[in-house]
């Protein structure tokens, strides 16, 4: 029992040191005068890789920057895959 609870530690301790960087960064709209929030998910791997996909989360009418990293649990866990 205590060899298996030493493996199920080793493994989580692995799958945490992938870890997405969450950020929140604000664009000027000239078209809306303001300032428009976007949130950025890069990948664990991002200073070291040279090509990475781009993936663009718009959400829906009276949604906000922050539905993508609210309601999909996990989402950034798929940046690092």
């Amino acid at each position: 029992m205590k060899r298996i609870l030493v493996f199920l530690l080793t493994i989580l301790a692995f799958a945490s040191c992938q870890a997405a960087i969450v950020d929140t960064i604000q664009i000027y709209s000239k078209s809306m005068q303001k300032n428009i929030k976007a949130v950025i998910v890069t990948p664990d791997n991002y200073a070291s890789a040279k090509e990475l996909p781009v993936v663009y989360l718009l959400h829906g009418y009276r949604g906000n920057h922050l539905d993508w990293i609210t309601k999909a649990k996990g989402f950034e866990k798929a940046a690092d895959q």
